[in-house]
């Protein structure tokens, strides 16, 4: 399943279902949409990943680590200093992206390399991408579809009519999205 679609992309361009001329371009346009915000979210797939990580714990009296990966969807297992932990004992911050905490009187994280593990499934599946992150996506397959057939001017002029074409390869509006979704805490 994919963030965006040609007949998204044909609809938000004004192009009638019917017209197949521009679907090959169009194709294109929308992989490469779609790859850049998965890219973004720290994806390969629009699906739930579950991934085991070591959370650096960097003070003896740290009360909260973060997790590289979000949203993060549930919590599977959780270990510190080889105890496991019970829903009880600690929170997901969900506020502070990844991050997870414990619950007073939970005494603290280890230090100890490796001390805590944590087992967790986390990301976006085609029934959870917020709906700014598809239209970012919408975007960006309708500008790469606009730039292809001007690929390489900058800047056209003709009989009076003149047009610019920026630089970049995201249009300012999908950045700004995206840039709220990009999975901050990769290393």
């Amino acid at each position: 399943m994919s963030i965006t679609t040609t007949s998204r992309v044909k609809s938000v361009l004004g192009i009638p279902a019917g017209i197949t001329f521009h679907d090959t371009a169009l194709g294109y346009a929308v992989d490469f949409a779609n790859d850049r915000v998965l890219r973004a979210l720290g994806q390969s797939t629009l699906a739930v990943n579950t991934t085991q990580e070591y959370p650096v714990v960097y003070d003896a009296g740290q009360e909260s680590v973060l997790l590289r990966h979000s949203p993060v969807v549930q919590i599977v297992a959780l270990t510190n200093d080889d105890s496991l932990l019970d829903d009880d004992d600690y929170w997901l911050d969900r506020e502070d992206l990844g991050a997870l905490r414990l619950k007073k009187g939970g005494g603290y994280w280890s230090t100890e390399r490796q001390g805590v593990k944590v087992l967790y499934a986390w990301g976006y599946t085609s029934s959870t991408v917020p709906a700014e992150v598809t239209h970012a996506a919408d975007v960006i397959a309708v500008s790469s579809f606009n730039r292809g057939k001007h690929a390489g001017f900058t800047e056209r002029e003709a009989s009076g009519y003149q047009y610019k074409l920026s630089d970049q390869d995201l249009p300012p509006d999908a950045r700004a999205v995206l840039a709220r979704y990009e999975d901050v805490h990769r290393i």
